[in-house]
């Protein structure tokens, strides 16, 4: 199917089994009455005090024939209103027609980091895990890299136990790693890291732990 939004002229080739040709045609400007029905939504997405980025056009729905993109002016967005996480409506102003457009912006972004665990046999450097869970404020649950903090032998050289810091990666939040070092720990051990069970070292404990392993749902 061919279509053809503006007038002027097309010449269309075709080729066939060796065979070619082609047709000149001249299309002529649709002087047909049409009436603007609808506009087509418009949804954003933007980061906490993040102006979103609106589009220049909107695509207009018309009684006949094809849909048409106008241009379109957006109100001016208050600065308050990107400070929070919410959603909220900007209108705006449709060239050549009476039509109000409308954008569902949604300020979004991550509102928790998990922080990690971990036991280490006294001399024995940590087992840094390379992502952490994230919650957003839209209810998702997912994951982001981590860079942490170097950390000395001295931290792990005696019993004891110490904190370190780590950043995720393309953002400004921090996380948080506790480190508990200990003389005597049992290798082949498990422990959850990000719902995955992992070999670890935990320390031997004088009591019988029962231990239950929970599945955790994501939040969509």
């Amino acid at each position: 199917m061919l279509e053809l939004h503006k007038p002027g002229a097309v010449t269309l080739k075709a080729e066939y089994e060796g065979a070619t040709g082609q047709i000149a045609l001249t299309i002529q400007a649709n002087t047909e009455t049409k009436v603007a029905q609808s506009i087509r939504p418009v949804n954003v997405v933007t980061d906490l005090h993040q102006e979103p980025s609106l589009p220049a056009t909107v695509t207009v729905e018309y009684d006949k024939g094809f849909p048409k993109a106008h241009k379109v002016t957006w109100q001016a967005i208050p600065k308050e209103k990107l400070d929070h996480y919410q959603t909220f409506e900007v209108l705006g102003k449709v060239e050549g027609l009476d039509l109000e457009a409308r954008a569902k912006v949604s300020v979004e972004g991550i509102v928790s980091v998990e922080e990690v665990s971990v036991t280490t046999p006294i001399a024995e450097a940590p087992q840094l895990p390379e992502s952490v869970r994230t919650y957003d404020s839209n209810g998702h649950v997912s994951s982001a890299k981590v860079a942490w903090d170097a950390i000395h032998p001295d931290q792990y050289a005696k019993e004891g136990v110490f904190t370190v810091t780590g950043r995720l990666e393309g953002t400004q939040l921090t996380t948080k790693l506790h480190v508990r070092v200990s003389a005597k720990t049992e290798q082949g051990a498990i422990s959850l890291t990000n719902g995955q069970v992992q070999n670890c070292h935990l320390p031997l404990l004088q009591t019988q732990i029962q231990v239950t392993l929970f599945q955790m749902s994501t939040i969509n």
